[in-house]
Formats: structure tokens, C-alpha cells, sequence
């Protein structure tokens, strides 16, 4: 697993304290994932279309209080990171109730010198091929900050459970594009963005806040591993 640095936290601006106040590191793990692996897998073929790529641009991210007002942690100065692969922040936060964590999307944020060349002004980028082996390339340049607000309740992070998985359902993102009746371009990629296809793009980014979830990772491997990795949190839309 591709770790990325420790992120020192300020846990800070709460002033109504927390119901035990007991510090706990939590491990939030960021990785793609698919809840219909068979027609959009990550990394792997399965029979259906593949996803090779799943590029964002993340400069930080924060946990939100039962209030659902203020972040009690944060990790600032991320990079762009390729999630196709889990990638581990490590938060202090107190053993308290939570009702969301939220991410910022801005396509100025750093990328490594590995980021692919399409990823320039945009936010996320997605890259894979179709079950017929046609490329895609899906590029956005949505800015913002994701909140992924709970659905059944606040949650903790305890130190017998410090696992979070944020994951982004490329199978929500992508299910509604209708990508095998594409046109490709005369490179034989189907490309969607502002200039190529803005139709089926603001299909995606109309998705791209509802595919991110917020699991309980009890294992602490980056995977939804059945019901025990209990759903927490979704996104619903990105605000400026």
C-alpha cells in the first residue's frame, strides 16, 4: 500500500469539548472501489470495463463534529495521489461523535511528476478501457469541497476501531454515461470533458459527490469487506 505522508493535525476550535475527550489516531484510508465490479472494476478486469486510473486532486480533508459545524481535524497539504491505489492519512481526533468528513477539490493543488499530463486544470481524472478494449480518458475540472455526510447517525473513531475507508464508488460515477455508445475520438479514445463531450461529463460530476462513502474499515485494509465495514457517511454535493 502507497502511504501518504503523516499529517500533523490541529484538532482545535471545538469549544463545547467532546462527550470523553479521549485523543485517538484515526487511520482514513482513500481507494476506489466498485459496488458493480463485474460491469467497473479498479485495477482489474472482472468482464465488464476496467479502471486504470483514478486521479484527484485532494489538498486536504477534515472531520466534522456532531454539530456538523466545525472541523475537530484536518490534514492539509496533500497531493494530487492516483486512488486506484489506498492511500493512508492519520488524524488525531477525540472519541467523539462525528457527522461527516469533507474533502477540498482544487486543480491547482500539487501533482507528482507522474500525474499524467491530462490531469493539468482539472480536479479528477479517470482513465480505463471498455470491455472491448476502447480507451476512455473522463476529465473534470470540478473545484469545491465534497462533504460526506453521515446516513444513520453520528459515528467514532475508538481506538478498538480506528479504521475509515473513504471510498469513491467509480461504479456511481460512471453507470449513467452510457460510455459503449461513446463516439471515439480520431485517436480511438473516448474522451469525455468540457471540449469532447460536456453532456456525458456533467452526467459524471452530477455523480461524483454521490460516489463518495465513508465505511467503517475494521480490518484497516482500504476495502469494503462486507457488512461489518459499515456505511457511515455519503456525499450528496460539491459547494464551492
Amino acid at each position: 500500500m502507497r502511504a501518504l505522508a503523516l499529517i500533523l493535525v490541529g484538532a482545535a476550535a471545538c469549544t463545547g469539548g467532546t462527550e470523553t475527550g479521549n485523543p485517538v489516531t484515526a487511520e482514513l484510508r482513500m481507494h476506489g472501489h466498485s459496488s458493480m465490479p463485474h460491469d467497473y472494476a479498479v485495477g482489474t478486469a472482472a468482464g465488464g470495463a476496467v479502471i486504470t486510473g483514478m486521479w484527484m486532486r485532494v489538498p486536504g480533508l477534515a472531520m466534522v463534529d456532531a454539530d456538523c459545524a466545525t472541523a475537530v481535524a484536518s490534514a492539509d497539504g496533500m497531493s494530487a495521489q492516483d486512488y486506484t491505489t489506498a492511500a493512508l492519512v492519520e488524524l488525531a481526533v477525540d472519541d467523539a461523535p462525528m457527522c461527516a468528513v469533507s474533502i477540498a477539490l482544487d486543480p491547482q493543488a500539487p501533482a507528482p511528476t507522474n500525474a499524467p499530463s491530462e490531469l493539468a486544470g482539472a480536479t479528477v481524472l479517470v482513465t480505463g478501457a471498455l470491455v472491448d478494449g476502447t480507451p476512455f480518458v473522463i476529465r473534470s475540472a470540478r473545484a469545491g469541497t465534497l462533504t460526506v455526510g453521515e446516513v444513520a447517525g453520528h459515528f467514532r473513531v475508538t481506538a478498538d476501531a480506528p479504521g475509515l475507508l473513504l471510498g469513491f464508488d467509480v461504479a456511481t460515477w460512471l453507470r449513467d454515461l452510457d460510455l459503449a455508445s461513446a463516439t471515439p475520438g480520431g485517436d480511438g479514445v473516448i474522451r469525455v470533458d468540457a471540449q469532447n463531450d460536456p453532456l456525458r461529463l456533467a452526467a459524471f460530476e452530477a455523480a461524483l459527490a454521490r460516489g463518495a462513502e465513508l465505511f467503517r474499515d475494521l480490518n484497516q485494509n482500504g476495502e469494503v469487506d462486507g457488512p461489518e465495514d459499515a456505511l457511515l457517511a455519503r456525499g450528496s454535493v460539491v459547494t464551492p
